[in-house]
C-alpha cells in the first residue's frame, strides 16, 4: 500500500517500537493512508534539533512531554513546569526514556497522541483523511 503524504514532507513520528500504543498508532496511520517518517528516539535518533522542534513547538504545558513515571525523572525530584526549556531539553538528551510517547510532529504542529484521538483531532482540523479505517 502507497502512503499518501499529508502534508509536505509528511508526519514525524517520534516512536519506541516496544511501546503499544505507538505500534497501535503506526498501524492506524498506515491503514488511514497518512505517510510518516518513523524517528526511534531510544536508539540516537533523538537530535538535539528534533527536540527543539518538539519543546518549542508544544503548545500545552511541558509535563505533556515527560513520562513521570520514568525512573530517571523521579530521581530529579523536580517538576517540568519549573525547569526551562533549555533544561527539559538537556534532560530529555541525557535521559531519552523519560519523553513521552507517541509524538507527532506536523509542520510546525506538535501532538502528544495520548490518547490517540488527540492526533486524529488535529489532522482531521488539519489534513481530511486520505481514507477511513476498512
Amino acid at each position: 500500500m502507497k502512503r499518501r503524504t499529508t502534508c509536505e514532507g509528511g508526519l514525524i513520528f517520534i516512536h519506541n517500537p516496544n511501546c503499544s500504543k505507538c505500534n497501535d498508532l503506526s498501524c492506524d496511520l498506515d491503514d488511514r493512508g497518512y505517510a510518516w517518517d518513523k524517528i526511534n528516539y531510544l536508539d540516537g535518533a533523538l537530535t538535539p534539533e528534533l527536540l527543539d522542534r518538539i519543546v518549542d513547538g508544544y503548545e500545552g504545558p511541558q509535563r505533556d512531554l515527560i513520562r513521570p513515571n520514568e525512573q530517571e525523572w523521579q530521581q530529579q525530584g523536580v517538576e517540568s513546569d519549573k525547569l526551562s526549556n533549555d533544561e527539559l531539553k538537556r534532560f530529555i538528551l541525557e535521559h531519552p526514556t523519560v519523553l513521552q510517547r507517541p509524538i507527532i510532529v506536523d509542520k510546525d504542529k506538535v501532538i502528544v497522541a495520548r490518547p490517540p484521538e488527540k492526533l486524529w483531532q488535529h489532522l482531521n482540523a488539519d489534513h481530511p483523511p486520505p481514507r477511513e479505517p476498512s
